[in-house]
């Protein structure tokens, strides 16, 4: 006689898609919406990314607050506000770092060293650094707190806005125009003699 195995207590992974499509039907009881195969798929394109455990309680937050059937942005308003309320903060930790790039690995006549450091952070880092010319000549880097500060902060912030923007332009004579002024105003590559002292 062969023992069966005692039942285990793990519980199968639900998937974003399914915790998606199990909201949706829920929803639509709730909210009197007939849920369409389209509706599904748009719904799983935009919140697919997020892990089920963020998922779970913007839904039990929706069902608590929404009168009405919601859209996916505002699902997701929740975690706009506190990824809003962070960047402050991470804001000025970049700027930190950009700072102590400027300080410990800036030469004039070696601007290989900075350029290398600051290669290494995320290029939202990288472009507000440019944007404020935290790598020019200035005599006094206490200067750099108090004129350069507030454009790189301003720069990191508006980000999304530029990431967002640049795929709203139409091919042509103006998106071409800024792209040469962005590269312009990038940080110039290594000459290969800079490589060489590595």
């Amino acid at each position: 006689m062969t023992r069966s195995q005692p039942p285990t207590s793990e519980q199968p992974v639900i998937q974003s898609s399914d915790a998606i499509r199990q909201f949706l039907v829920k929803a639509g009881e709730v909210y009197g919406k007939q849920i369409t195969a389209p509706l599904v798929s748009i719904w799983i394109e935009a919140l697919e990314p997020y892990p089920v455990e963020t998922l779970a309680p913007l839904f039990r937050k929706v069902f608590a607050t929404c009168k009405f059937f919601p859209t996916p942005a505002e699902v997701l308003e929740p975690l706009q506000v506190v990824k809003e309320a962070a960047l402050p903060e991470e804001a000025s930790a970049a700027w930190q770092k950009v700072l102590d790039i400027r300080r410990l690995e800036w030469y004039p006549e070696h601007p290989q060293y900075a350029a290398r450091a600051l290669a290494k952070l995320p290029e939202r880092v990288q472009r507000a650094a440019r944007a404020a010319g935290v790598f020019q000549e200035i005599s006094e880097p206490d200067q750099l707190h108090v004129w350069k500060k507030k454009t790189f902060l301003e720069s990191y912030l508006r980000w999304n806005e530029l990431e967002e923007g640049k795929f709203l332009l139409p091919d042509g004579e103006l998106k071409t125009m800024l792209s040469d002024v962005a590269s312009a105003k990038a940080i110039p590559a290594l000459p290969p003699s800079a490589e060489n002292d590595l």
